[in-house]
């Protein structure tokens, strides 16, 4: 083995260095310092296998999805929205809806699907709140 200190390494230099290419362990090892000099870049610990903490990092990131999921409850949504999902939450059809709103009958399954309706909490989105407090 080759025991390098304070020097860039790369396949070039070695090649220089070595006159010779390098072999698998050489390539591995090589890999290895290029790996660690970008964890020390990036201000992690190196505590443990390099796939050990890839795993670690990837069940945070996981778990840090899952918690921003279940955090959302409410959903903002716009006032035509609002209108169907009470009704939607009454029983009321597509079409029955389409007819109360004189809507098409595709806006309302637009509107359904956009939203993701029926849904237990909504409120309404305040930038359709000023909207509506500016006509008055």
């Amino acid at each position: 083995m080759v025991n390098v200190v304070n020097v860039e390494i790369t396949l070039d230099n070695f090649k220089r260095a070595f006159n010779r290419d390098p072999n698998q362990a050489e390539v591995a090892m090589m890999m290895k310092l290029k790996a660690l000099k970008q964890e020390k870049q990036i201000n992690t610990t190196n505590t443990g296998n390099t796939m050990e903490r890839s795993k670690k990092s990837q069940q945070i990131a996981l778990a840090r999805g899952k918690e921003k999921k279940k955090q959302k409850t409410e959903v903002k949504i716009s006032p035509q929205a609002m209108k169907v999902n009470k009704m939607l939450n009454y029983g009321l059809t597509e079409e029955q809806i389409a007819d109360v709103l004189d809507k098409d009958i595709l806006a309302i399954r637009n509107c359904m699907y956009r939203y993701r309706l029926p849904r237990e909490s909504v409120v309404l989105d305040d930038k359709f709140v000023q909207h509506s407090e500016m006509g008055m």
